[in-house]
């Protein structure tokens, strides 16, 4: 649902299409089905700041 405050009632649906792209990319794969509460695996960590990183670029 968009509010009438949100930057993307100014835009159409491909805004969405370089976030969509880095999802779908292979290597976010390995995120499928974790358990978010409580794994330590640390390459995942790392690459949920990546995506993180990546997202902020088209929330701001």
């Amino acid at each position: 649902m968009y509010r009438g405050s949100s930057f993307l009632l100014q835009k159409d649906y491909k805004v969405h299409i370089p976030v969509v792209k880095e999802l779908l990319n292979e290597k976010c794969d390995v995120l499928a089905g974790i358990d978010c509460i409580g794994f330590k695996d640390d390459s995942n960590q790392k690459l949920l700041q990546d995506i993180n990183s990546f997202l902020e670029q088209y929330v701001e």
